[in-house]
């Protein structure tokens, strides 16, 4: 009995169902990390996870460059399994169709958004992640791995946490940098006109601890707003 010869579009189905279970458990192992170790994962413990995974990928190809989303993705996924350790319950709700339409995380209290444009009047600001509390926005983290490009990319961190804070004057910024060698006083002055800095390397603070008080602080302006 001769064999099927599949198809271009089987062999296509195929592949692309191959390469989906590859990249889920690549994220599960890491989420399941960061769950296991949640309670005494370090700031600096987090600044490693990244670059073991940086430099791992960099082995396999020339060059580091578009190398991006990694960053922001174990600061989301911490800041997810922080809020569940204070018993929040998630559901994933999707806005549109499959693709590139947002999925947000949605929990009785929270909401938590990663790189989903926000309608501030006639613009639409793209914070790295948005979090809201009761349904009004009560906080942006904003994510780098070093800030050592032009002061402009500084000032226009700051100007997107004052164009929300137009629309949300008591929302709180957290911004988060993984490497402090660039960390210059001038730009941590810029920056901290508008965000909370914490720096990763060499930080020994637990990572989850530092987040919930963030999200904790977010929740009492917004209902000291709302009051």
């Amino acid at each position: 009995m001769s064999k099927h010869k599949l198809n271009s579009t089987e062999v296509s189905s195929i592949i692309g169902k191959e390469g989906q279970k590859i990249a889920r458990k690549c994220n599960e192992d890491y989420d399941e990390l960061i769950r296991t170790h949640l309670l005494r994962l370090t700031c600096d413990n987090v600044r490693e996870l990244y670059y073991g995974w940086f430099n791992e990928s960099k082995n396999w190809r020339s060059c580091s460059g578009g190398l991006t989303g990694f960053s922001e993705f174990l600061v989301f996924r911490i800041l997810y399994h922080t809020l569940t350790s204070m018993g929040e319950q998630f559901e994933k709700r999707r806005r549109g169709s499959k693709g590139t339409d947002p999925t947000f995380f949605v929990s009785k209290n929270y909401e938590i958004r990663q790189s989903v444009q926000e309608k501030l009047g006639n613009r639409r600001k793209v914070p790295d992640i948005l979090i809201k509390h009761k349904g009004s926005p009560s906080g942006i983290i904003q994510i780098k791995v070093n800030v050592n490009r032009n002061f402009k990319e500084i000032e226009g961190e700051v100007e997107t946490m004052k164009s929300f804070r137009k629309y949300y004057p008591k929302i709180k910024g957290l911004f988060v940098v993984y490497t402090k060698d660039d960390v210059s006083e001038k730009k941590k002055g810029k920056l901290e006109e508008a965000y909370h800095v914490k720096v990763l390397q060499g930080n020994q603070e637990i990572i989850s601890d530092a987040l919930r008080k963030f999200v904790l602080a977010c929740a009492s302006e917004v209902c000291s707003q709302d009051g």
